[in-house]
């Protein structure tokens, strides 16, 4: 999932400049060919990505976070340009202290392309002594990074699907592309139980159960369990 353009740019206080532009183009094209060569894509769907790139960007750098606090109940925001069977594209916008769970986009894989601020993404995977017969299911962090703008992190399928989303910065503005959208009702979203878990916490193994019965606790983990926040993103 993780992968960055060279782009060395100072967090915050971006301005649409042209340089600034210029670069923020060339770092959406090599985002789009990182996806491109790893997955393969609809060849119109990501033709029509290109085709709304500079729409994207308006809606990104005019996004106004000088309060750092979401419009929206969830604790961040969400600003959609086009979702079809093909491609969901839009602009979110994370707030310092408000992560986005850990989730998945079943079937689908995308772009996640810093604007503004500092994204943080941790990436997960079912760990190896799950077992298929428990009630509970436990996740293994396999990667986290951090991205500045120009640089973009990118959601594969399989096993390499299930991800957070935080803001090091007060608050962090990312393009968020997705291709061959699920189902709203398809996806999962891991909640913890346990109080000493946060998207910050460094344990190794995070146990949930998809039930929606009590999880239980991992001597290197915390307990989550699935719910499913109000939103399309």
């Amino acid at each position: 999932m993780f992968t960055h353009t060279g782009a060395n740019l100072e967090p915050h206080g971006i301005r649409p400049s042209a340089g600034f532009l210029r670069v923020l183009g060339v770092a959406f094209d090599v985002a789009l060919s990182a996806l491109e060569s790893r997955v393969a894509l609809d060849a119109k769907a990501t033709a029509r990505c290109r085709s709304l790139r500079e729409a994207l960007f308006a809606r990104a750098l005019t996004r106004d976070t000088s309060g750092a606090r979401a419009t929206s109940s969830l604790g961040w925001d969400w600003d959609e340009l086009v979702s079809d069977e093909t491609l969901c594209a839009g602009v979110l916008t994370v707030y310092r202290g408000k992560p986005i769970p850990i989730h998945d986009h079943p079937g689908s894989c995308g772009v996640l392309l810093v604007v503004d601020g500092v994204m943080g993404v941790r990436e997960f995977r079912r760990a190896d002594t799950t077992d298929s017969g428990a009630s509970t299911t436990a996740l293994r962090l396999v990667g986290q990074k951090r991205f500045a703008p120009a640089q973009h992190a990118l959601i594969t399928r399989g096993a390499r699907n299930l991800h957070s989303v935080i803001a090091h910065s007060e608050a962090c503005v990312v393009l968020d592309l997705l291709f061959s959208p699920y189902r709203e009702s398809k996806r999962t979203w891991y909640m913890p139980l346990d109080s000493r878990y946060d998207d910050t916490s460094p344990f190794p193994v995070i146990s949930f159960d998809p039930t929606g019965r009590q999880g239980r606790r991992l001597a290197s983990g915390a307990s989550v369990a699935p719910r499913a926040p109000s939103t399309t993103n």
